[in-house]
């Protein structure tokens, strides 16, 4: 009996080792990672429901990215290794989408890019902009800073109570702002604050007043033309309604 059983623990002994080996070198087998490739990539991106081209779209390779022109196309020239690579188009308002690239040459890529539902500006003189939903912020212009913007924006009630709150979670605000002094909201004297009325999705509405505008900054709204692509830096005093889906 125990010489039955000193041949057994022999036996798996001796399996154990040579089926880990076959483990490991299937792993290794087949592996292509280490094939290096030098490739142009260009061509075009497009909104996929209206076809028209898509301008400031990124694209990337790895850590290698261009951006798209106003006519929707590109041109790179990126180096690596394997022998399949993803190439991803994205742009603010539209879903991302990922194409495959194979080997060395030439590689021409059509994108088509599914957009997002857009936010709608219209202006005190009745001109109406689609803007990308995830690109709008609310900001004010510091003198030798530039912008500062967030999708948070503290507000303060006309009680006085302060309200944060983020742009994913707002439905409607009216304008245009009016400028009002609100002791409630503000400490500093004789202070102009931007009032707006705001809706939220959650169903509740309120007059708020900026409380940035407490100390002494103009706050605007921040986003993206979905149609051009350009920036849009629009005045509260000028907006008649930011109506968001």
């Amino acid at each position: 009996m125990r010489l039955r059983f000193v041949t057994l623990v022999m036996l798996l002994l001796a399996v154990v080792p040579a089926f880990a080996a076959a483990r490991r070198r299937s792993v290794g087998s087949g592996s292509t990672s280490g094939v290096p490739f030098t490739a142009t990539v260009k061509g075009i991106v497009l909104d996929s429901v209206s076809g028209l081209p898509i301008a400031f779209a990124s694209v990337a390779v790895g850590e290698t990215k261009t951006t798209t022109t106003r006519e929707g196309t590109f041109e790179m020239f990126v180096s690596g290794s394997g022998t399949s690579t993803p190439v991803v188009a994205s742009r603010s308002g539209y879903n991302s989408s990922t194409l495959t690239i194979h080997g060395s040459g030439t590689h021409d890529l059509t994108f088509h890019l599914q957009t997002r539902p857009t936010v709608t500006l219209r202006y005190t003189n009745g001109t109406t902009v689609a803007l990308d939903d995830d690109s709008i912020k609310l900001g004010y212009i510091v003198v030798f800073g530039g912008y500062v913007s967030s999708t948070d924006e503290d507000f303060c009630k006309s009680d006085g109570t302060p309200l944060k709150v983020n742009v994913s979670a707002m439905k409607k605000i009216t304008g245009p702002a009016t400028l009002v002094e609100q002791s409630n909201c503000c400490s500093r004297p004789g202070a102009q604050l931007q009032k707006v009325h705001l809706e939220l999705k959650n169903g509740e509405v309120h007059d708020v007043i900026f409380k940035d505008s407490c100390d002494g900054y103009t706050v605007d709204l921040l986003g993206r033309n979905h149609v051009s692509g350009d920036g849009v830096f629009a005045k509260f005093g000028e907006i008649a309604e930011v109506i968001f889906p």
